[in-house]
């Protein structure tokens, strides 16, 4: 089995990304199956986008809230980034599969955990995991063909993989222009020359359900608000500044020091 994993990391552009929409055509064109890891900051703008990856039958996942290293963070800065991204989550009132739930799987900034976000997230029953095969889209000064030939590099002796057994989790970044260049080659060299491998998502193939119920949460007591932004529901401080206008919406905040 292949698991492409599909990152939104840039949290200066609006929706999960405007390359969504050829990433989804792909890998409809070849039978795939992907988990989107979305930015709580990002998916307001463009819920739709949200509803169209699950309704062409893909997983949707936990980038986290404001896309921070949280292997520096405490256990409440960890619970409150988490917690956070579901109430995002559940506001947009998807439907299908997650209708009402929150995704099970969590993928930290650069897959950076420490044992005090683990801790966090386990108790918050979240399921992270790692990435066999980075794609190196985000490092910079590197291009399309640079993204292409790397794959076919890794991919290069199938000859000697018995692909009944092979598992791989692919990491890669839809917003990052050139893997969205790339991604048509890379899609339809995957789907010739891996034939007989299962492209899925990670519920598919580590086994845990891609949706939960959201728990009863039982707020940090001990957080102090810092930025003058405060989740009046859960009487929690925000990790930002208020990001836009839909904040206000979402949170109900009357005391936020900034526009």
């Amino acid at each position: 089995m292949m698991v492409s994993e599909l990152s939104s990391d840039n949290l200066h552009d609006a929706g999960p990304s405007p390359n969504t929409a050829m990433f989804l055509d792909t890998l409809d064109k070849y039978g795939m199956k992907a988990t989107f890891f979305l930015i709580g900051l990002n998916i307001l703008s463009d819920p739709a986008a949200v509803q169209e990856i699950i309704n062409r039958g893909h997983q949707v996942g936990s980038h986290t809230y404001s896309h921070q290293n949280m292997s520096l963070f405490t256990y409440e800065q960890v619970y409150t980034e988490l917690t956070l991204w579901e109430t995002i989550f559940l506001s947009l009132n998807l439907t299908g599969p997650p209708a009402g739930m929150v995704p099970s799987y969590l993928r930290a900034r650069g897959g950076a955990f420490s044992d005090t976000c683990q801790k966090a997230a386990s108790d918050l029953g979240y399921t992270s995991y790692y990435w066999s095969f980075d794609s190196g889209d985000s490092a910079s000064n590197v291009s399309s063909t640079d993204i292409l030939d790397g794959l076919k590099s890794h991919f290069s002796d199938m000859n000697a993989v018995d692909v009944s057994k092979l598992s791989v989790i692919y990491q890669a970044h839809d917003r990052v222009n050139v893997t969205a260049a790339a991604w048509p080659q890379m899609a339809e060299y995957l789907a010739t020359t891996l034939k007989g491998v299962k492209f899925v998502t990670l519920e598919e193939c580590m086994g845990v359900p891609a949706y939960r119920p959201q728990p009863s949460r039982k707020a940090p007591t001990d957080l102090q608000c810092q930025s003058g932004i405060m989740d009046l529901r859960r009487d929690v401080c925000c990790p930002l500044d208020c990001p836009n206008s839909q904040w206000y919406v979402i949170w109900d905040v009357d005391n936020c020091l900034t526009e």
